[in-house]
């Protein structure tokens, strides 16, 4: 599976899910049910197939709203008429190739969305449902995950961001585990450290001493753009088991073990 290269801003977006918005309630207004701030995760579908290996989540955020699960990820703004959901300005998404009944899930998820839907909610609050005039979802809220750490956690680079673009798909897994003010790295063919000035929200990273091996184009390639962030200051944010790292002359997006 290949992820071809996207605007960097679209890229952000997507990874966010959704969080590119602003802080205005155009995702709520005009509709009693309050949306914003949650996810969503599909249970049935009529209509159009879910698959089996599809978990279908969808995240309201204040005018913008993201779709994972599927193939691609998927952002758009949103806004509401009573219980009807508008997004008439169309869909950004990643173009990974994947397997046809994810990327179909894809179309159809897109086309419901897009489809002017009406959205109800049980009487718990908890389950949602979308309907349009050729199929619906139904959807039930996922608890936001819990938080891993940054420290001690094998933390496997999934995406280099590089200038204003964002690439992933890779044949080599590059890897970072901090601890005790330290970084160790697999760089993609290489294994060294660096030093890390952990903060709140930023790494001060260290330059990073690596092994001399030579390997294929490939994954040298993916070694000098992870090696690129280290030596400078970097922000970083967790959400789940998704870190991201954006510096000045990059940045990575990484994904820990799952639970």
């Amino acid at each position: 599976m290949t992820l071809r290269r996207i605007p960097l801003a679209l890229g952000l977006c997507l990874l966010a899910l959704g969080a590119c918005g602003d802080d205005s309630d155009g995702g709520s207004g005009g509709n009693p049910i309050s949306l914003v701030g949650r996810s969503f995760v599909a249970t049935t579908a009529d209509g159009f197939a879910l698959p089996d290996a599809a978990t279908l989540v969808i995240r309201f955020d204040a005018g913008q709203l993201g779709v994972s699960g599927g193939c691609n990820l998927i952002g758009g703004a949103y806004r509401f008429d009573g219980a009807v959901l508008i997004a008439d300005e169309g869909f950004m998404q990643t173009e990974m190739a994947c397997d046809e009944p994810l990327m179909q899930l894809d179309a159809d998820v897109v086309a419901l969305l897009g489809s002017k839907p009406t959205i109800s909610m049980n009487a718990s609050g908890e389950t949602i449902t979308i309907t349009g005039a050729e199929a619906s979802l139904t959807l039930t809220e996922q608890q936001p995950p819990v938080d891993l750490p940054l420290e001690g956690t094998v933390w496997t680079v999934t995406t280099i961001i590089e200038g204003e673009a964002a690439s992933g798909g890779f044949a080599v897994s590059p890897t970072l585990t901090f601890h005790d003010g330290t970084v160790d790295v697999f760089a993609g063919c290489n294994n060294g450290s660096a030093t890390a000035v952990i903060s709140e929200t930023a790494i001060e990273f260290g330059p990073l001493a690596l092994t001399r091996m030579a390997c294929a184009d490939d994954a040298m390639t993916v070694e000098a753009a992870v090696s690129a962030v280290f030596g400078s200051s970097v922000d970083y944010r967790i959400e789940g088991a998704s870190l991201e790292i954006i510096g000045a002359n990059g940045g990575l997006v990484l994904t820990g073990p799952a639970a």
